[in-house]
């Protein structure tokens, strides 16, 4: 069997967002799809990590944190360009302020995805695949 270990969380149902990525053509990986229009679909099963950096998972950050994470993943895999990393990142601050986040909270976690997020959309960085015996 082989697998990928580093994930805290699985969605039970499909998720869709409307997005300010705008890919040139449709882009698919796994259990994602990113449409040119910005229609992002989370597939059913898709596992992400929460939230990432020196803050914590709460009510407020698991939507953004899902579809951030969908994001570096289609960035890490080389399938969207890095060129939407910044943007991205400002997106998830809207959709924290959208759920109630404070804004001195989101605004700390934007500034510091925008300063130290690059590592985790950089290609070099993919999650290894393991193999269990």
């Amino acid at each position: 069997m082989k697998y990928q270990s580093g994930y805290k969380y699985q969605t039970v149902a499909r998720t869709i967002f409307s997005t300010r990525l705008r890919p040139s053509q449709t882009v698919h990986a796994y259990f994602i799809t990113l449409y040119p229009s910005g229609v992002m679909i989370i597939d059913r099963g898709y596992a992400w990590d929460g939230a990432s950096g020196p803050t914590w998972d709460t009510k407020n950050s698991m939507t953004p944190s899902l579809y951030h994470d969908a994001a570096a993943q289609l960035m890490r895999l080389g399938l969207l360009d890095q060129k939407w990393r910044i943007p991205s990142n400002e997106e998830f601050g809207d959709m924290l302020k959208a759920r109630g986040m404070s804004w001195l909270r989101r605004k700390i976690w934007v500034r510091e995805l925008n300063k130290f997020g690059g590592p985790s959309t950089d290609p070099k960085n993919r999650r290894p695949i393991l193999e269990a015996p």
